[in-house]
């Protein structure tokens, strides 16, 4: 099965191939030499941080949710209470609280039987999937996942933006 690198490492004849909507130029790998194994991890991991930002953009608002949903996955088997939570993270019970219902509206998280404890429980194997991702990608590289987490802040501030001045433009024709 050939493999793909980059075209300029190994000389061999290029081709133009879409990935995600992006064209990119890939050659065929036939035996070439050259670091093809770092360029093929590096690839990969583009590809999981790419994943990563996707999964944290839809399902993980805050740094409060990222750090409560990276704590219930790491200590799964047990169920977590507001305040056990809050203490752990150093973080107030309202806003432990508030990230912890929005997890479980995303799905990521369910109410335990116990009265106001919470246990991780993410609603499908993709997702469970994603979450050991994070997890692994948080503990090795914690100040890329939080540049993740501040650009999908942004973008979210733009997007809202953009929503609001096209519903201002609506009311306007509608008045007009």
């Amino acid at each position: 099965m050939p493999l793909l690198v980059n075209f300029a490492t190994c000389g061999m004849r290029s081709r133009r191939r879409h990935n995600g909507g992006i064209a990119r130029n890939v050659a065929w790998h036939n035996g070439c030499s050259g670091n093809q194994g770092a360029m093929l991890a590096s690839r990969r991991a583009r590809v999981t941080r790419e994943d990563l930002q996707r999964f944290l953009f839809e399902h993980v608002e805050s740094y409060e949710e990222l750090e409560l949903i990276v704590l219930l996955r790491r200590q799964r088997e047990r169920d977590w209470s507001v305040g056990e939570a809050a203490n752990e993270l150093g973080l107030s019970a309202g806003a432990c609280l508030s990230a912890l219902e929005a997890l479980v509206q995303r799905g990521l998280v369910v109410k335990s039987a116990l009265a106001g404890s919470f246990r991780y429980a993410p609603c499908s194997l993709e997702a469970a999937a994603r979450l050991a991702q994070l997890d692994e990608f948080y503990r090795s590289q914690r100040l890329a996942v939080v540049m993740l987490m501040s650009v999908n802040a942004i973008e979210r501030l733009r997007l809202a933006t953009l929503h609001r001045f096209a519903d201002t433009l609506r009311l306007r024709d509608r008045k007009g």
